[in-house]
């Protein structure tokens, strides 16, 4: 797998990377490497998870041996409850450009946390 920084100096505005493997093997980490390469230039990172507590996300930047104060007035965490498709686009309506997003557990988004899971719905 190529570096973080090699990666991102490859992307453009508007590109869609899917990092995809199983369970445990860095997913999560790499994205935040991007995010980091992209606060390294000036731009913002914003996360969305469904997973992750904000805590659990500082101390992975932690450890990947960033400082998470040197970028906290770049970097947005979003953990809510009512994380959609439609509450990322409303909630990125005007990013700024070069805005790297992280969508961590996107099989999740149109579930609401607050909906109970698939098969109970599909039950009714």
């Amino acid at each position: 797998m190529a570096p973080a920084g090699t990666l991102f100096a490859q992307l453009a505005p508007g590109d869609l990377v899917l990092v995809g493997a199983r369970p445990g093997h860095g997913k999560t980490l790499m994205s935040l490497e991007l995010a980091i390469e992209a606060m390294k230039s000036g731009h913002r990172g914003v996360s969305f998870t469904l997973e992750y507590t904000q805590r659990d996300v500082l101390d992975r930047f932690r450890a990947i041996g960033a400082d998470p104060v040197q970028f906290n007035d770049q970097f947005t965490f979003d953990n809510s409850d009512a994380i959609s498709a439609d509450y990322i686009v409303s909630a990125l309506s005007d990013p700024s450009r070069g805005t790297l997003v992280l969508i961590d557990y996107p099989q999740l988004l149109d579930q609401k946390r607050e909906n109970p899971d698939l098969m109970v719905q599909a039950a009714r």
